[in-house]
């Protein structure tokens, strides 16, 4: 695998044996990594609160139908 500098980029490269432009900043790739997971635990985080108000829903809908059938028996 035969590598060369990019002209005027110093982070990135060209391997010219499949042409492709490789990026050899570790810290740029380390900082992405860490934004990209970051980003992942907030939908993580927003799916689970958006699962348990779903659930709350459901429970005051089952406790609205268990007072209206005791309201039922009452009356």
């Amino acid at each position: 695998m035969s590598i060369v500098k990019v002209k005027d980029e110093s982070d990135l490269v060209k391997d010219q044996s499949n042409q492709a432009i490789l990026n050899n900043n570790s810290f740029a790739l380390q900082t992405y990594k860490n934004a990209r997971e970051k980003r992942r635990a907030a939908k993580r985080e927003q799916e689970e609160a958006k699962n348990d108000i779903n659930n709350l829903k459901e429970e005051i809908n089952d406790i609205k139908s268990m007072m209206q059938q005791i309201l039922q028996k009452l009356g």
